[in-house]
This record gives structure tokens, sequence and C-alpha cells, in this order.
């Protein structure tokens, strides 16, 4: 049976329904998918010269209506804008284990945070379990590692018109990205019970924070070997192992950070709850 516009319907006896056509934004989108896999497998590098329609054509869409209007120079700072998502990159290295590991640790002592010394313990062991996962996830993280040497390889990126559109996106996407992890750590602080001291807030905190992960996974993706764990204070007493990431992310905390008197621990679960 024909549809309204002439073509087969989903009643066809041929039970053929028509593939949804695609918007110009959709096919793009797909070519683009297509080259920042193959940017962060490898297997191309990221250049002005990049092959459009032999990425078109790996990307399965209509080259004609796919390329009209996108120039070799606009695809290319496209491409960087995929590759330096803030919400991409957020979603790589602040990874669901990140978070269950600070969860857990107030789940466990949750009894402890009516008492104001012994908050701070929590604090100091969630610090300690998640941030020494969550620097392990940045520096192996492709999308973090693809995100560094675009920045450090932006005197390289040809016409000085494209490096600073390029430093541009750049900017902004380093802007969104420490919005949105001073936006994180404000939540988490504040669930333990803390507040920014006078003079500090998230975005500091935020800023100061990526530059100690950032700057130090760098080393590591150049070959730094893993550092041996530091021998400090853990919850209730015991001296435990300490990634010296997370011991100078504790450092950044207790300088920027005081108890909040406001704070009230209720709707923490007890251990009875637990498991």
């Amino acid at each position: 049976m024909a549809g309204p516009a002439g073509g087969l319907s989903a009643s066809s006896n041929s039970g053929v329904v028509p593939a949804k056509r695609l918007s110009k934004e959709e096919k793009r989108a797909r070519v683009l998918a297509v080259t920042v896999e193959l940017i962060e497998s490898g297997e191309l590098p990221i250049t002005v010269e990049l092959k459009v329609d032999r990425l078109i054509e790996l990307a399965g869409v209509p080259r004609s209506s796919t390329r009209r209007g996108w120039t070799n120079e606009t695809f290319y700072l496209d491409v960087i804008r995929a590759l330096v998502d803030p919400e991409r990159i957020r979603s790589e290295i602040l990874d669901e284990e990140s978070v269950r590991r600070a969860q857990a640790v107030l789940v466990e002592h949750s009894v402890l945070m009516a008492d104001e010394g012994r908050r701070r313990e929590v604090l100091r062991e969630t610090v300690r379990e998640a941030i020494t996962h969550y620097f392990r996830t940045t520096y192996r993280s492709v999308a973090w590692r693809t995100y560094a040497v675009l920045t450090a390889s932006m005197p390289s990126m040809g016409k000085i018109h494209i490096q600073d559109d390029a430093r541009e996106i750049l900017v902004a996407a380093d802007g969104q990205t420490a919005e949105i992890f001073a936006g994180f750590y404000a939540m988490m602080l504040g669930i333990h019970g803390f507040r920014f001291k006078s003079g500090y807030d998230a975005n500091i905190f935020a800023e100061t924070v990526m530059g100690l992960i950032g700057g130090t996974a760098i080393r590591y993706t150049l070959g730094h070997r893993e550092t041996d764990p530091l021998r400090l204070a853990g919850i209730g007493g015991t001296t435990t192992d300490w990634h010296p990431v997370a011991a100078g992310f504790l450092a950044i905390v207790e300088g920027m950070t005081e108890l909040d008197p406001d704070f009230r621990p209720e709707g923490f679960p007890g251990p009875e709850t637990v498991g």
C-alpha cells in the first residue's frame, strides 16, 4: 500500500519500513564520531589536512549532502570541538567507580558524621579512596590524553587564524570542564560537612586541583613510573597507603576548606543498612 507521499508505508505487504532520513547534523555527527575514534586509536593524526571525503565514506553517509558547506578548516575545528567536549571527557575520567568509592566511604562511616573531628577523618578517607582511582582513570583516559596532546601541539596547527579559532575552542572547553568539576567538588565537600574558607570558592578549588591532577597525569603519560605510596594516617588512627596525588589533593582541601558549622548529618544510613 502506498503511503501519503507515494512511498511504502508501515503496512506495506513487503513489510519494509523506509529508513529515517538523517539530517545534515546527524550525518556530520557520524563523520565526527568516526574521526575521533581513528584519532584516539592512533590511526589518524590531528591535522588540518584531514581527508574529509574519505572520512565521510568511512562513516557511510552521502558525500554531497554531508560535505556541502563543510570546508576543510571548519571540519577541522569541528573535530577539535568533538575531541575536547567537556561532557565526553568528564564521563571518561569521572567514572561511576570514582563516585561509588566516595559513596561507599560515606555509607560505611556514616555514624562518624555527627562528630566534627571524626568527620574530617571520613573526608580524608574519601579523598584517599576516590582521588587515587580518579587520578589513575585520568592519565589512562584516551580522551584526556588526546586533549593534552592537542593543547601541547597548538603552535603547529597550521595557519594563524586557525590556531586562534582552535585556541578559543580549547579555552572555552577548559572553562566548561572546570565549571563541571567545580560543581562536583562543591557537592562532595558539602555532603561531607565542609565549606570553602573566605577568599576561596569552588572555581578556585577546581582550577587548583586540575593543575595538580593534569600536571601529574602528563608526567605519567610521558612514561613516569608509578610513584611509591606514602604512609600516612588513615581512618581510625591507622597508618595506610596514600597515593601522592591523593595526598596533594588533601592538602588543597585542608588549605581551602573548613568545617561547616551549619551542617546537619541527617539522612546518612547507619551501618546496619549497608549490604
